[in-house]
């Protein structure tokens, strides 16, 4: 069983953490707002956790299980929104076969790409496909994503995409600057793709309904007394 020691309770997220190879951090981001912090105490837990740690199965389970040499740590699943895993470079976990790679990016990030953003002509033949999405979660909180394609038809991009996303329809998977984010499907309350499609107007999920959002600030105020 891997050890960890529980360092510390906090409101938000933490700065870029440079570790020595071999030792993790994980991060339990919870729905509340509120992230639990641990640490390692020994680097060669390292291999056991990952070893029992699957994108596809870890939000599956009812309960997560953190243990240090004192105290045994239960959370039930439901409660976490994310969890980061601090580390040198990435798992060796692989993405769903329709995504090349999935990226956290910055919000600024995430603006600077949206601008820069052009739809490829409809040529009708397998291109890569580069796009950003931004994660609404329960805790309040938003993600933001770059999704790269793996040579994916323009007529299914979007469909592949929304597959791609989740692992087994419970996890999302995202390489972060150090280590990896996964986000719990089910506190996702809304996800927001740019852009929609690669100028294929059928490129959406069947049933997708036609409408455009609008904000309360853009609605004319009704008139009291007309």
């Amino acid at each position: 069983m891997a050890q960890f020691v529980n360092r510390e309770i906090h409101t938000g997220g933490f700065p870029a953490r440079n570790l020595p190879p071999g030792l993790l951090e994980i991060d339990l981001h919870h729905t509340d707002g509120s992230c639990t912090h641990f640490s390692q105490s020994q680097p060669s837990d390292g291999r056991s956790l990952l070893d029992n740690l699957h994108p596809d199965k870890v939000f599956h389970q009812p309960q997560i299980y953190i243990a240090d040499e004192n105290t045994l740590n239960v959370y039930q699943t439901s409660s976490i929104a994310w969890i980061e895993v601090v580390m040198q470079g990435f798992p060796d976990w692989h993405f769903p076969r329709s995504v090349a790679r999935v990226e956290n990016i910055t919000e600024a990030e995430f603006q600077t790409v949206l601008s820069q953003l052009e739809l490829p002509a409809n040529s009708g033949m397998n291109i890569p496909i580069t796009q950003v999405v931004r994660l609404e979660l329960s805790d309040g909180k938003s993600l933001f994503h770059r999704l790269q394609g793996s040579k994916l038809t323009a007529v299914t991009d979007m469909n592949m995409a929304l597959k791609g996303l989740l692992h087994q329809g419970s996890c999302i998977l995202a390489q972060n600057s150090n280590g990896a984010i996964l986000v719990n499907a089910a506190n996702v309350r809304s996800m927001h793709f740019h852009p929609r499609s690669h100028g294929v107007s059928s490129a959406v999920p069947a049933g997708t309904w036609p409408a455009q959002k609008i904000s309360f600030s853009s609605v004319p105020s009704a008139d009291p007394e007309g």
